[in-house]
């Protein structure tokens, strides 16, 4: 079989000698082919399933026996060692807790009752480990807990005495009776420890000799298990290699872009329903590609509407940092007059509704005088001519479009109902330009330029297009202004401003 455009036959190396052709006759019979993969194992390792059954027999029954001694050896006696140090530890931490004396100090006396409390804890829950841990007669087991228990009266006794005083006599009680009832505690425990270390010895000679005799009858019948796999393995491998190469090939090629491949391979085994998934995979790989150029076209489409075309394609291209310094443009900012104070009793969806018929006519207006809008803050809105692009007349666009968006805020009143106005200022000069931040990022500008371009705004008056004196001379023989005198600029001081009267030959058609 060939993995390709088109299917074809698939080609077989002439046989080499009559022992090879018998096996290129079984690998290929259809049985092969359209019979499961998991029968064919099935009936190719019959044969070595039957060997394997004499040593699964032995196997399991010495595994039991190994798994026996092991479960002794780790869940009693090292269980029991464990408790039993750690038993004969909480011990003697009690022992060394009694046998300081604190002098009058009824703060060290409940320190004392502490670790003597939580010693005695530990220990009472070691026993109850050797309870179903050890492998000793209970009656030894018996002797520690009793001779444990004893302790207790003379401890409470010890204790008692430091509470009233009687520190004296509570050291001798504790240095002879306690000292002799801990002496006979340690003698038990170490009956205890002896017993449990024989008993792990023991375990582990007993393990010692099942793991010398499974690895023996392992090893004679995993060589012959060996031999016979070779042989099932490789006529099983000759059967499935044909259809896998297909698909590994076919897969390169889709891997290299390649997506017109078909492999064909139409058996009912499992091989044959991967050839099928394969081409199905394929056909969706093909749609999906087709899908993605879509989706592209549509994130430049998007990214053409967050950027500029020049910056978005440096952007795309690698490039880090943008930043590009101007020596002549023009910024306009407008600002909707009252508008939150207007805005402040409608619903949200219909505020935002709004806001967005009446900025999309800016864009609309900006678009077509060739004005890159920068951004929108609330209800302000900045644009600029005379970048990225470099042009000569960036102070006739955006005057154009300062009329227009007068203009667009007349219709929009009209048609809602409203008394909206709009509030423009202009300037022109240098401006440093840039992308900003790396996720949400912004094209802006920064400068003189644009201070100055705000606070015309927001000095001017509802209705009018309030310009600079550098966008007044560029203007003034082309355009009828009046001065309207001085206004504060923070930073600057007081600036020369002029309300636009009439654009004359710019006024928009």
């Amino acid at each position: 079989m060939v993995a390709g455009s088109s299917p074809a036959a698939p080609t077989i190396p002439p046989p080499r000698s009559n022992l090879y052709n018998a096996f290129v006759k079984l690998t290929t019979f259809r049985w092969f082919d359209d019979t499961s993969i998991g029968t064919r194992l099935g009936a190719g390792f019959g044969l070595l399933l039957l060997l394997l059954v004499g040593y699964g027999i032995f196997s399991i029954r010495e595994m039991e026996l190994l798994a026996g001694l092991g479960n002794a050896l780790y869940d009693h006696p090292m269980t029991s060692g464990h408790a039993i140090r750690d038993a004969n530890t909480a011990i003697l931490k009690m022992h060394r807790a009694m046998l300081q004396v604190p002098r009058s100090s009824e703060q060290q006396l409940l320190e004392l009752e502490k670790v003597v409390a939580e010693n005695e804890q530990m220990v009472r829950s070691h026993l109850a480990t050797l309870e179903t841990s050890f492998l000793g007669t209970k009656e030894s087991l018996r002797a520690v807990e009793n001779s444990f228990a004893a302790w207790a009266p003379i401890r409470a006794r010890v204790i008692s005495l430091r509470h009233e005083g009687k520190l004296d006599e509570s050291l001798r009680m504790t240095q002879v009776m306690g000292a002799s009832q801990v002496a006979l505690i340690e003698d038990d425990m170490d009956a205890l420890r002896s017993f449990s270390s024989a008993r792990a010895t023991s375990f582990v000679l007993d393990m010692k000799k099942t793991e010398d005799r499974v690895r023996l009858i392992t090893g004679l019948l995993l060589g012959s298990s060996i031999l016979l796999s070779a042989l099932v393995g490789w006529l099983t491998a000759q059967s499935i290699r044909r259809p896998v190469s297909a698909l590994s090939e076919a897969a390169t090629k889709v891997a290299d872009g390649d997506y017109t491949q078909y492999v064909d391979f139409k058996a009912k085994s499992e091989l044959g329903t991967q050839a099928r998934v394969f081409n199905m995979m394929v056909k969706s790989i093909r749609e999906q590609t087709e899908i993605i150029k879509q989706k592209n076209e549509e994130n430049e489409r998007l990214l053409l509407n967050i950027l500029p075309a020049p910056i978005a394609g440096r952007l795309k291209s690698g490039e880090r940092t943008i930043a590009d310094s101007y020596g002549e443009v023009t910024v306009l900012f407008a600002d909707i007059v009252g508008f939150t104070q207007f805005s402040s009793g409608l619903p949200v969806a219909e505020l935002v509704g709004m806001l967005n018929e009446l900025f999309s006519a800016f864009d609309a207006a900006a678009a077509r005088e060739g004005v890159e809008k920068i951004k929108t803050i609330g209800d302000a809105y900045m644009a600029v001519s005379g970048m990225p692009s470099r042009c000569l007349d960036h102070t006739e666009k955006i005057l154009r479009l300062a009329i227009r968006m007068l203009s667009a805020v007349e219709t929009f009143n009209e048609h809602r109902g409203t008394t909206l106005n709009l509030r423009i200022g202009i300037n022109r000069g240098p401006v440093v330009a840039g992308v900003i931040g790396t996720h949400k990022f912004i094209y802006d500008l920064w400068g003189d330029t644009v201070n100055i371009a705000s606070r015309m705004e927001s000095t001017g008056l509802p209705g009018r297009i309030q310009v600079t004196e550098a966008a007044y001379d560029y203007l003034k023989d082309r355009c009828d202004f009046e001065a309207r005198g001085e206004v504060a600029v923070k930073g600057k001081g007081m600036m020369p401003v002029f309300l636009l009267r009439q654009a004359g030959e710019l006024t928009p058609s």
